[in-house]
């Protein structure tokens, strides 16, 4: 049975996500032709790693760890250790934000369910 490790991202311990979404991707272009065949052409035949990662009802302060530790890739790259313990060299995807959603608790408290992707960068 494996077990899941704590996530890093750069020099920063993440909070354990609530998950973690892997799709491997492919860098190219897929088209569709005339007689319904699928052709792809690939800049190169291996896949690139993209993680998605969920958290759900953190406190302001973990929130803000998770914002400035994503900041650190706004413009370049960062060693991102996976809860599979499997170690990858990331940066954001295009296009690439937090989503922070505000979550009322019953108990009037305000917590923060967060997302973001990683790209492993080639």
């Amino acid at each position: 049975m494996a077990v899941a490790t704590i996530p890093k991202l750069g020099a920063t311990t993440l909070p354990p996500p609530s998950d973690q979404d892997y799709t491997p991707e492919y860098r190219g272009g897929t088209l569709q032709m005339a007689d319904g065949s699928i052709v792809h052409d690939l800049v190169d035949a291996n896949a690139r790693s993209r993680f998605t990662l969920r958290w759900k009802l953190l406190t302001k302060t973990q929130k803000d760890s998770l914002l400035t530790a994503y900041a650190t890739i706004k413009n370049t790259t960062a060693t991102y250790i996976s809860i599979e313990n499997t170690s990858h060299t990331v940066t954001r995807p295009d296009g690439g934000a937090p989503k922070v959603t505000l979550v009322n608790t019953a108990g009037g408290d305000i917590k923060f369910n967060v997302e973001f992707d990683l790209i492993e960068d080639s």
